[in-house]
């Protein structure tokens, strides 16, 4: 009887420590680095590229290719090379 009474505490003793001893456990995080933005302008450009090709037929897409240009180069001057 004693020896089953004995075993029951350290039984209900290794459960509550088990159990304890999880929900005090570490854990890493990582931080998300942010969002790089010149790839953010870049994406932008080439939406607005995509789209201007959509719209306009074939003989008109200079107009494109020159805003799209102009969009590149505007986010190196401004955003990239910041």
């Amino acid at each position: 009887m004693r020896r089953s009474s004995v075993f029951s505490a350290a039984l209900v003793l290794f459960v509550l420590a088990l159990t304890f001893s999880s929900l005090f456990m570490t854990r890493t995080v990582q931080a998300v680095p942010p969002p790089d933005p010149c790839v953010k302008c870049q994406g932008k450009c080439q939406r607005e590229y995509d789209r201007c090709l959509s719209h306009h037929p074939v003989e008109e897409q200079q107009q494109c290719h020159d805003g799209f240009n102009s969009c590149i180069v505007d986010c190196f001057a401004t955003v990239c090379e910041q």
